[in-house]
């Protein structure tokens, strides 16, 4: 498995605005968001979760363990993850909530969220609406070109982001080589908006092996972040 399946309802729910920005959750929101990623990277759609220990998740989005504790609760009270304690020794099953394998579902690239999901910042309004962007695009890309062709207004609608903010967050997806961006040959969407083609990079084919190792030969964390 070299990409994960996500199920697709809650972005087209616009369930992305409910994650804030706002002071004292900005961090939180963050993390949630990057903890998301980690897991529907490893989410396969025939299967009933995401086997990932906390060692995982937190060095895939390269958060500490308080922080990778407070993002899931955030995922687990939006009624957007279950967890259920102890899959395979030291990990959790984590079971993205509205997935089902017979279902449309969004793919994520696994090479790309093993590499560089760690540097999008823990800190920084940017860093958050980047988050939101980069997920709203992989929900709108296209399955045989990796093209989303989206404007800027259909960005704000999805993610909440504010319009003066969405080329400051695509320039941090792109910075980390995640996606490529150019001008859409129309310009302007119907409404006057600018519409660009953003070219989602990594394999949304699965013909690379999976990043992570299997369970059981897994790091454990140390004693002290136990």
């Amino acid at each position: 498995m070299s990409f994960g399946a996500m199920p697709p309802a809650w972005i087209a729910d616009r369930r992305l605005t409910e994650f804030s920005g706002a002071v004292g959750v900005l961090g939180r929101s963050i993390a949630a968001l990057k903890c998301h990623l980690a897991i529907a990277a490893n989410h396969p759609r025939y299967s009933d979760g995401a086997v990932l220990s906390f060692f995982d998740i937190a060095t895939l989005a390269k958060l500490s363990r308080p922080m990778v504790v407070e993002g899931l609760e955030m995922l687990r009270a939006f009624q957007l993850v279950e967890i259920e304690k102890k899959a395979v020794k030291n990990t959790n099953r984590y079971v993205l909530i509205g997935h089902h394998p017979d279902a449309s579902f969004t793919k994520v690239p696994q090479d790309r969220i093993s590499d560089r999901l760690r540097d999008i910042g823990n800190r920084g309004s940017a860093h958050l609406d980047a988050l939101k962007i980069y997920l709203t695009l992989l929900f709108l890309r296209d399955n045989n070109t990796n093209v989303a062709t989206v404007s800027h207004e259909r960005l704000v609608h999805y993610t909440g982001v504010r319009p003066d903010a969405v080329a400051r967050a695509n320039s941090v997806i792109a910075a980390l080589g995640m996606m490529l961006i150019r001008r859409s040959e129309s310009e302007w969407s119907v409404s006057g908006h600018p519409t660009n083609e953003y070219t989602l990079l990594g394999d949304f084919a699965g013909t690379r092996p999976s990043r992570l190792l299997p369970s059981d030969k897994r790091h454990r964390l140390p004693p002290w972040q136990q």
